[in-house]
């Protein structure tokens, strides 16, 4: 399989092309709500959005695209070309690949908890508030039900192409219960998010199992999921605020929004591609580490063991110390790290760690801006081993091959 990579340059998100003489896989579509793009380039965030929808839908006829998880990062440009209606955009995607999470409701009381924090936060830094919501997703995913496939480990995909490493078969509830728990979140706000999601899960199931998804998809069901979910925000608000101020005051480090991050991240699609080659690839959205370790040590089934060597590596989350991996061992040819300028709150917690500098690599980053190595910009003089470099700022988009 002759494979090439396009990457595009959504500052802190994620957005990819895998391109073969027989498919177009669009991996994620997202950029961070602080995201800053440099002034000149791109007037604003959402031109960014705008400009990488119509150069996908100008250039590829009917991609298939895997979503890796469910942040705004990875999903709000999915979400705006869903919401803008536009000819180009509707039906152009002939799969549309997700985690498989709808039999644990739990994984929906996180993502909607996680909406209603960052909500939150987002009003009291008075930064816009441009969350994507889960129930524009659901919309979009039920409106295009037939062409969902669901994803957990050791599913093949694309024609056989790949194969899913993350995340297992059956996500283990008890697991999301003790780390909700640990949050010292009102358990009548846990229950009543629990209500709504089991009643989400069984919808989203429903629709995904309908033949015809478009004379059974009913938008007025998800409407009153959004009034089920505003009537319990209003209901906590003031309990959440309160618990938000008291972190923020108390425990800066580890804030209830990344606690809520982590957690998703559970659900998070790491794949390569199915036959071992010349031309391997692993892409790990944003995994946890101990995800990728549990899939590095496993022995168990030999279609899910990862190939001893890598032309392309997709760094976890945004290449971030928190997430960080030493990939040496698997002597990858190109690491691709899609980060950026990310304005705001602990700001340095998201910038590229130094270490991946060590690694003997061809780097190719989203942008500069961000980077503990290079500081400001890309030079010879950083961490970074020799000419090893390459962004893709200030072009929309580049080629690896």
């Amino acid at each position: 399989m002759t494979i090439k990579i396009e990457m595009y340059n959504t500052y802190f998100g994620d957005c990819y092309i895998l391109k073969d003489r027989n498919s177009n896989l669009l991996v994620d579509f997202g950029i961070h709500s602080r995201s800053s793009p440099c002034k000149g380039m791109y007037i604003d965030r959402q031109k960014l959005i705008e400009n990488i929808a119509d150069d996908i839908a100008y250039r590829y006829e009917n991609p298939s695209v895997l979503i890796t998880h469910f942040h705004t990062d990875h999903i709000c440009g999915l979400i705006y070309m869903h919401k803008r209606g536009l000819k180009k955009f509707k039906d152009l995607f002939n799969k549309i690949y997700i985690p498989n999470i709808w039999g644990n409701p739990f994984t929906v009381v996180t993502s909607l908890l996680e909406e209603m924090v960052l909500s939150e936060q987002l009003k009291r830094s008075k930064l816009p508030n441009t969350v994507s919501s889960l129930f524009d997703l659901i919309e979009f995913l039920c409106n295009n039900a037939r062409n969902v496939r669901l994803l957990s480990r050791g599913v093949t995909f694309e024609n056989d192409k790949y194969i899913t490493l993350w995340p297992p078969r059956d996500t283990c509830k008890n697991e999301y219960e003790v780390k909700l728990e640990e949050l010292n979140i009102s358990k009548n706000l846990i229950e009543d998010l629990y209500s709504l999601s089991k009643d989400i899960c069984n919808y989203v199931q429903k629709n995904l199992e309908q033949e015809e998804n478009r004379k059974n998809f009913n938008i007025e069901e998800i409407n009153i999921f959004k009034e089920r979910y505003e009537g319990i925000v209003l209901k906590y608000k003031s309990q959440l605020e309160s618990l938000i101020e008291f972190e923020e005051l108390n425990k800066p480090d580890q804030n209830i929004s990344e606690k809520l991050n982590k957690l998703g991240h559970n659900i998070n699609v790491i794949f390569q591609n199915k036959e071992d080659g010349n031309e391997n690839i692993l892409f790990t959205g944003d995994a946890e580490i101990s995800h990728i370790k549990e899939i590095v040590s496993s022995k168990t089934d030999p279609l899910l063991l990862m190939h001893r060597n890598y032309k392309f590596i997709k760094i976890p989350h945004h290449g971030t110390e928190n997430h960080y991996y030493d990939f040496s061992r698997f002597s990858p040819e190109y690491v691709l790290i899609s980060n950026g300028g990310v304005k705001g709150y602990r700001s340095t917690a998201y910038r590229i760690y130094s270490k991946y500098g060590d690694l003997i690599a061809r780097h190719i980053c989203s942008n500069s801006n961000n980077c503990s190595c290079c500081a400001r910009i890309c030079n010879l003089g950083s961490n970074c081993k020799g000419d090893t470099k390459d962004i893709v700022f200030p072009l929309l988009y580049k080629t690896i091959m």
